[in-house]
C-alpha cells in the first residue's frame, strides 16, 4: 500500500492557507477559534489511509507512506521562510500509526529518478518493505561530487545548453543515450546552475 497526502503543510501565495505548521502539527484553528473543518476533513481522510494501511501490515502486506521532507529551522532540509514548516509525519495520528506499524523512514532525492526539482522526500515503511525501499529509494541521493569536475570546468551558461539538449532529446525521445543522461545528470546541471 502506497499513499501521498491531501494535505497543505506549506505556503504557497497562489494556493490554499496553510493548515498545518510546527506549533500546531495537529492543525490551525479557524479565525473564530473553532476547528477548522479542512483540517478535521484531511485528518480523517488520513484516519482511514492509516486504518486501511494497519490492515494491509496486519496480513504481512508492505506499507510506505510517501511525504515531503520537512523544511523547517531544525531540519537537514531547512528552506528560508518555511522555519514553521511541518508534515503529516509530526502529526499526533502519524505517531499513533507508527506505534501499530512499526518501521523507518528512508529518505531519498527524486530528482535522481527524473524529477526537474532535487525533491527530497521521505518515505515511511513497515519493516516487510524496508530493505527494498533501502535498496531503491535510500540510494536516490543528490551529491555535486559526483560530477564534480565536469561542473567545475564549464560555465552556468554551459551546463545551460547541456541541460536544455539534453532535455530537448528526452522529450523528443530522439536519442536514448542522450535521454538515459539527462536522468542521470540533470539534477546536477540544475543544481549547478541554480547555486549562487
Amino acid at each position: 500500500m502506497h499513499w501521498t497526502h491531501p494535505l497543505r503543510f506549506e505556503f504557497s501565495p497562489s494556493g490554499p492557507p496553510v493548515l498545518f505548521n510546527k506549533s500546531n502539527p495537529d492543525g490551525i484553528k479557524a479565525h473564530d477559534g473553532s476547528a477548522n473543518p479542512l483540517v478535521e476533513s484531511g485528518l480523517k481522510v488520513h484516519a482511514q489511509g492509516f486504518a486501511l494501511a494497519r490492515l494491509v501490515h496486519s496480513h504481512d502486506g508492505s506499507v510506505l507512506v510517501e511525504h515531503p521532507v520537512n523544511h523547517d529551522s531544525e531540519s537537514m532540509w531547512p528552506i528560508k521562510g518555511r522555519e514553521e514548516h511541518s508534515t503529516l509525519f509530526d502529526t499526533t495520528i502519524f505517531k499513533e500509526f507508527t506505534k501499530d506499524v512499526p518501521g523507518e523512514r528512508v529518505y531519498s532525492d527524486q530528482c535522481m529518478a527524473g524529477a526537474d526539482t532535487r525533491k527530497s522526500t521521505q518515505w515511511y515503511c513497515n519493516e516487510a518493505i524496508l530493505p527494498a525501499a533501502f535498496k531503491y529509494l535510500g540510494t536516490l541521493h543528490w551529491s555535486k561530487t559526483v560530477h564534480a569536475d565536469s561542473l567545475n570546468s564549464m560555465s552556468k551558461a554551459e551546463a545551460e545548453t547541456e541541460l536544455a539538449g539534453l532535455k530537448m532529446h528526452a522529450e523528443g525521445k530522439s536519442d536514448e543515450a542522450a535521454a538515459s543522461k539527462y536522468f542521470s545528470r540533470c539534477p546536477y546541471l540544475r543544481q549547478f546552475i541554480e547555486e549562487p
